[in-house]
């Protein structure tokens, strides 16, 4: 089975390589020696595109995999935690920024057969959890360096069956994250309730038509595996979570302005965003502003029907 694409550099968008682990362990034992912008990338998944909404498509991931960051472990102790989890086919490589007193590290574990997006995320998760990784690698489109030398090198390599069935450690953390998710969802829903008002242009049609994602963007926030970090943020944490309705919970005091107070923290909807960022918190000019862009037809209605009230124009 081919176990990651392989680009050329961290710019190409699209290749038609792929690679095996085995062809993945050959390039960890001989690492190139390059600058970090001129090295190849790896992705692991089978679209051969770095796009999110590409690999979402094609819904092959290839690998798990996870960066060691901080507490300069030992390769050993990767090791050791990695064979207690379960996993026999693993790469353990430092990364090009690694050195002797902050070693860095980076994981491959190899798939029995790919894995769907939302299963891997789940992995990915479960992996960042247990081992203390790098939440950049929840992302479905986030590419890695392959195996470049820098001024502390070293490789582990465990050769033996690929990953068939997930460990137990790693289904508890999943099942223990699900559950969790569903239960601050479940508040979520109660604390922000937006009810439909038949006939007319409201808050829940807005929420309807807009992206809370695509406003998060907009807006400076920067999606860190399945959290994002706010713009408002001193921590540098990620803290916000965006559920699939569009409603969101954040861990971050720099957003408790925006919704309502909600568990220790935030929540709020599409709305919510659209009136803190463009109007100063204010839902009166919000509302009617989205009703000018989102519904033209029922505005110019309203405006008509006020100025025969009236007498004039608006």
């Amino acid at each position: 089975m081919k176990a990651a694409a392989l680009f050329k550099t961290h710019e190409q968008t699209q290749t038609d390589v792929f690679i095996t682990f085995a062809e993945l362990t050959q390039m960890a034992i001989n690492p190139i020696n390059v600058e970090k912008k001129s090295a190849p990338a790896i992705a692991p998944q089978l679209s051969g595109i770095k796009t999110k909404a590409e690999v979402i498509a094609f819904n092959q991931m290839s690998m798990l995999w996870i960066d060691i960051d901080t507490g300069n472990k030992s390769s050993a102790e990767i090791k050791a935690s990695l064979i207690e989890l379960g996993f026999q086919s693993i790469i353990i490589y430092a990364s090009k920024s690694s050195i002797k007193t902050d070693k860095r590290w980076r994981v491959l574990i190899e798939l029995y057969q790919p894995l769907p997006c939302k299963d891997w995320a789940d992995a990915q998760e479960a992996l960042q959890v247990i081992l203390g990784g790098d939440s950049s690698a929840v992302r479905l489109q986030q590419i890695l360096y392959a195996p470049n030398k820098g001024q502390h090198y070293e490789v582990v390599i465990i050769d033996g069956k690929p990953l068939h069935v997930m460990p137990l450690p790693m289904r508890d953390v999943i099942d223990k994250l699900r559950d969790e998710r569903k239960v601050i969802h479940q508040k979520i829903n109660a604390a922000v309730t937006r009810e439909p008002i038949a006939g007319e242009f409201n808050i829940q049609s807005i929420n309807d038509t807009l992206a809370t994602q695509l406003l998060l963007e907009q807006y400076g926030y920067k999606q860190l595996g399945r959290k994002w970090l706010s713009p408002n943020s001193s921590s540098g944490v990620a803290g916000l979570v965006c559920f699939n309705d569009g409603r969101w919970f954040s861990h971050h005091n720099g957003d408790s302005d925006i919704g309502v107070k909600c568990e220790g923290g935030t929540a709020g909807d599409a709305f919510d965003l659209y009136t803190f960022y463009e109007h100063g918190g204010d839902k009166t000019k919000s509302l009617a502003s989205l009703m000018g862009q989102l519904d033209p037809d029922a505005n110019k209605r309203r405006r008509f029907e006020w100025a025969k009230k009236h007498g004039g124009s608006k």
